[in-house]
């Protein structure tokens, strides 16, 4: 068995130098160090001793089978020790697991090299109709338009000085800070009824576009589909302005009422109601008649 380590001895002093030498060591590191320090001085020790065992034996003079022998050293005044051993160069060890880099770090940022740009880029409407159509909210056709979609270049080119931000809630992000304008509604936003019909048309496209983007489910997508292609292909576009105007009143007012509906008494918005068609054109021709306005 060993001795327990003594600070007068030089094994002491050696394991004391790996640590002195080496102040950047973790406790990993330095506790591998040392056990290969004193490994090496175990050898040392031990390595003479069969040599002088066959010596002591060949002289008649070997040591009592019971008698302990002092250590090397022992006798030796402080100026006879011998001097330290070189220390072997520190053990590489592997970074400690928070130096490494995580994984995920490495995976979050990719591409795909098989994937080239695209001909034509659609342009991208405000954050505030993104997020009316990712919460399921209504959102005006106007945000769709090429006025609308010009306003949000206008809001980016703006100076950051000038603008205030607001706390938005991003999903999976948690919380983050955005311009103002780009999460509010626009002062300028108009209602689907004061579009014109050609106006209403490009919109709707890219409204669609933008809908099935929002992961809203496949069969309101659907229903959504159908119903501007029956208001594109309805029979009073043959009236010219005065049925399209009809058509974008009734747009307006039924996009309306199916999202402040409450789930259960959502409807098919797909199926166009001529009754309550019937009845807007009534309304608009009364108002015009009042005006003195004439067809």
């Amino acid at each position: 068995m060993d001795a327990p380590l003594d600070p007068t001895q030089p094994d002491f002093n050696r394991l004391l130098q790996v640590l002195l030498q080496n102040p950047d060591f973790n406790p990993a590191q330095a506790a591998a160090a040392l056990q290969q320090e004193w490994e090496r001085q175990r050898m040392e020790r031990a390595g003479p001793q069969p040599e002088q065992q066959d010596q002591g034996g060949e002289n008649g003079h070997g040591p009592q089978e019971n008698q302990r022998q002092p250590p090397p050293d022992q006798g030796q005044g402080p100026d006879q020790q011998p001097p330290p051993d070189p220390l072997p160069a520190p053990p590489r060890l592997p970074p400690a697991p928070e130096e490494r880099p995580a994984a995920k770090e490495v995976e979050a940022l990719t591409f795909n090299p098989d994937k080239t740009v695209a001909s034509a880029i659609q342009r991208r409407p405000s954050e505030y109709a993104i997020k009316c159509l990712e919460t399921f909210k209504y959102v005006p056709l106007w945000y769709f338009t090429l006025e609308g979609l010009a306003e949000v270049a206008r809001v980016l080119r703006q100076d950051d000085a000038k603008e205030s931000l607001a706390l938005t809630q991003e999903t999976g992000t948690g919380l983050s800070l955005r311009p103002t304008l780009s999460i509010s509604a626009s002062k300028f936003a108009k209602y689907d009824h004061n579009l014109t019909f050609s106006k209403f048309l490009f919109a709707k496209n890219n409204f669609l576009t933008h809908f099935e983007r929002a992961k809203w489910p496949g069969l309101v997508v659907d229903s959504f589909n159908w119903f501007f292609y029956n208001l594109e292909t309805h029979v009073l576009r043959q009236e010219e302005s005065r049925g399209e105007r009809v058509l974008l009143h009734y747009a307006s007012r039924v996009r309306t009422n199916w999202h402040d509906a409450s789930p259960t008494e959502r409807f098919n918005i797909a199926a166009i109601n001529e009754n309550l068609m019937s009845s807007i054109a009534r309304e608009l021709d009364s108002r015009d008649i009042g005006r003195g306005v004439a067809w």
